[in-house]
């Protein structure tokens, strides 16, 4: 028995996947039809793919409530444009989302980050935002646009849709806003956080999930990100140098 990070009531807590189990099936795919060792990069270590981080976080009934919205965010992400046959660098803005349930899915992912101790998610510090965003998931309210908004790119080489997850990070654009980034199988989420005045003016905002049911999706070669680049790239030197 311990405390639930979300509830806060005393419970059975459950072994919580901090990143969506979905999230793992195309890595496992490609790494058993032999498409080179696909590896989750976390913390500046490589694991196989079905070691997802773990740990003691959330109770039986808090693991249900967000598991609803990964279900929504799960059909999102296999819709067959996110599988380009080869590389594209162009927007693509998607309409009639279920804003609802990818925006508490995509808050949640954020909070669980935060929330956890584990080494991977170190560099998300949300400070008093953490309360904000879990009082937000326990009423199951959206918010806004600017509303810890969060932009997605489609990070790819010349085989499609890179099979890549790495540990969160982060990045500022002033004192005033900072940004947390994590590359789940590929996807690049990129979460605005800070003064509500910063966000509005922030250049990224037409990215943005929209309440309106649109997002703007940015489909990207990984050598054209800098920071991608540069992190992705021993993992990619060690899988051209295996037989």
């Amino acid at each position: 028995m311990a405390t639930c990070a979300l509830c806060q009531r005393e419970q059975q807590l459950k072994q919580s996947h901090i990143l969506p189990k979905f999230a793992q099936g195309r890595m496992k795919l490609l790494a058993k039809a032999g498409n080179g060792p696909v590896l989750a990069h976390c913390a500046g270590r490589e694991r196989p793919v079905q070691n997802f981080c773990f740990e003691a976080l959330l109770c039986g009934d808090c693991e249900q409530r967000l598991s609803r919205w990964e279900g929504v965010a799960a059909d999102f992400l296999r819709r067959r444009e996110f599988d380009p046959p080869c590389v594209v660098s162009e927007a693509k803005t998607l309409t009639q989302l279920n804003y609802r349930g990818l925006k508490l899915f995509l808050l949640s992912l954020l909070w669980r980050m935060g929330a956890s101790e584990l080494r991977d998610f170190a560099f998300v510090k949300l400070g008093r935002h953490e309360t904000i965003i879990r009082d937000m998931i326990m009423r199951e309210d959206p918010g806004s646009t600017d509303d810890y908004g969060c932009s997605l790119q489609v990070l790819t080489d010349r085989t499609g849709r890179i099979p890549v997850t790495r540990g969160a990070d982060h990045y500022r654009a002033d004192h005033l806003c900072i940004f947390y980034r994590l590359i789940l199988d590929g996807f690049l989420f990129i979460w605005q956080v800070g003064q509500a005045e910063a966000v509005a003016r922030s250049s990224t905002r037409e990215w943005l999930l929209r309440d309106d049911g649109t997002w703007q999706v940015l489909f990207q070669d990984r050598h054209r990100v800098p920071f991608v680049d540069h992190a992705l790239r021993p993992l990619f030197q060690r899988r051209a140098a295996q037989p």
